[in-house]
């Protein structure tokens, strides 16, 4: 699982971003980079990257049943994702949660490709 994967939506292919993961002990460790769109302005700024930690743990490295989940908190909202490897495609296929403050829940499949060891 280590190294740098481009996901995006299941469906919406215009919500993307970047996970650097990587195992050390057992232990899940990374960063997750998402893109958000910004309205048209004067200082032709198009997006906003926000990069986040996360944390989690290698449930299975088996290769037919590999196996990762990883949580993510930022500014009150907590994403809870799940993901398996593929042994076919080698793409790691996954679903996340997120909880605001509020109770709102947003759930989302995504699928993600190894870009970098």
């Amino acid at each position: 699982f280590n190294g740098l994967w481009y996901w995006e939506s299941t469906k919406d292919r215009r919500t993307h971003g970047l996970l650097q993961l990587s195992k050390t002990d057992g232990i899940l460790t990374g960063q997750s980079v998402v893109e958000t769109p910004l309205m048209p302005n004067q200082r032709q700024i198009r997006s906003l990257l926000t990069r986040t930690a996360l944390e989690g743990e290698i449930e299975s490295e088996d290769l037919n049943s590999a196996a990762l989940k990883f949580r993510i908190e930022k500014d009150g909202i907590v994403t809870e994702s799940v993901a398996k490897l593929n042994p076919i495609t080698e793409e790691l296929e996954g679903e996340s949660l997120a909880r605001g403050a509020d109770g709102k829940e947003l759930s989302y499949q995504w699928k993600a490709r190894k870009i970098a060891n």
